[in-house]
């Protein structure tokens, strides 16, 4: 297993040309290993536990920064796509039933339209109740983005966590905010983890490796089976 897991690294490290930290850059950029897999990589490599640390806590922020601008086109390609069409209108749908700030308060907003037939003061306080429910709503979708992010699990990580943040249509700063803390602290965890099992970095590395593509061959499956299904 540790050869394999070895080769892998050096193979990686090849098509950098040697350098570890882009490397470790690199691999804490790609979706479902993210830091998950550039820290044990970097250790792996002999390379410096805290700049390995700082190196993938760079590629997964700068990454988090740069999907939150490309999920949205991408997401409106892949809802004209036929192919993809179905899985993005129903993210969306669902998202946007439960976290759309259009959808928030209606009855608050109900409110508002009958103020106009009462008092001022009734007015003001209806305006508040909307403006209290917006805020509940964008704490939600902080700690939604931030769980989502800093949890090391499979499947979890700053490509999920931005696809979801732009799905939620989060503002900016906030979804921001909670990929920076999100990414020091899931950082952290697996940092710890690195240092408890730095033994079995290289089972820890493949058994990242194998997830990410369990989960690539698992999604392309439920993607083929679904638009065969809408094509009968």
């Amino acid at each position: 297993m540790k050869e394999v897991a070895n080769q892998i690294a050096n193979a990686i490290l090849s098509l950098v040309n040697g350098n570890v930290p882009f490397a470790i850059f690199l691999v804490a950029c790609v979706p479902i290993l993210e830091m998950k897999g550039a820290l044990p990589f970097g250790r792996l490599l002999g390379f410096g536990l805290w700049p390995t640390f700082w190196m993938a806590i760079l590629g997964q922020l700068l990454l988090g920064v740069l999907l939150l601008f490309l999920w949205k086109p991408v997401i409106f390609i892949g809802k004209k796509w036929i192919v993809t069409r179905w899985f993005f209108n129903r993210l969306e749908y669902l998202f946007s039933l439960k976290f759309d700030n259009n959808s928030v308060g209606r009855q608050d907003i109900q409110l508002k339209d009958t103020a106009n037939e009462l008092n001022a003061d009734y007015f003001c306080k209806a305006d508040q109740l909307y403006i209290s429910a917006t805020q509940k709503n964008s704490v939600r979708k902080f700690f939604i983005v931030f769980l989502l992010c800093a949890v090391p699990i499979p499947m979890t990580g700053v490509w999920t966590a931005t696809a979801v943040a732009v799905l939620m249509k989060t503002k900016f700063w906030i979804a921001l905010l909670a990929i920076f803390f999100s990414t020091i602290l899931g950082g952290l965890i697996i940092l710890v983890l690195t240092l408890i099992l730095g033994d079995y970095l290289d089972l820890l590395l493949m058994s990242m490796l194998f997830i990410a593509l369990l989960a690539l061959i698992v999604f392309c499956i439920k993607l083929f089976k679904n638009q065969k299904q809408r094509n009968i």
